[in-house]
C-alpha cells in the first residue's frame, strides 16, 4: 500500500519507528508498503488510531485523503495524542468488528508511553 509509505515518510517516521509505535512488525510493514501483503482489519484500525486516517481509507473503502496525517513531533504533542487515543478507545462500546479489545489497546498505549518516557508525567 503506497499510501502507508507516503504517510509514514510525511510524518518523518521510519518503518522501525512505526513498528515500535503500532506493534506491527517492521517486516510486515515493509511487505504492506511494497504491495506484497494487504492490511488486515486489525492493523488498519491500529494505523487509523496512530496516524489519524480513517479505517475506511486504510481498507480502501474510501478515497485516501493525505492531508489528514497527524503531526507527531514534540513529546507534549505525542502525550496529548496518546491521551486522545485513550479517550477514543474508552468511548468505543463494541470491539467485535475489529478483533481488538480495550485492555489490549490500553496496554499497547502504555507501552508507547514507557518507550517515550511519558508514563510518569
Amino acid at each position: 500500500m503506497r499510501a502507508l509509505k507516503i504517510v509514514r515518510q510525511k510524518m518523518g517516521l521510519t518503518q522501525r519507528d512505526l513498528a515500535e509505535m503500532t506493534g506491527i512488525s517492521q517486516s510486515l510493514l515493509q511487505q504492506i508498503e511494497s504491495g506484497k501483503r494487504n492490511l488486515t482489519p486489525k492493523n488498519a484500525k491500529i494505523l487509523s488510531a496512530i496516524i489519524g486516517h480513517t479505517y475506511e481509507e486504510w481498507m480502501g473503502l474510501a478515497p485516501f485523503e493525505f492531508g489528514k496525517s497527524k503531526e507527531l513531533t514534540p513529546l507534549g504533542s505525542i502525550k496529548d495524542f496518546l491521551n486522545d487515543i485513550k479517550s477514543d478507545i474508552n468511548s468505543i462500546k463494541s470491539f467485535n468488528d475489529f478483533e481488538l479489545d480495550k485492555p489490549y489497546l490500553l496496554g499497547w498505549l502504555e507501552n508507547i508511553e514507557k518507550m517515550l518516557g511519558l508514563n510518569g508525567e
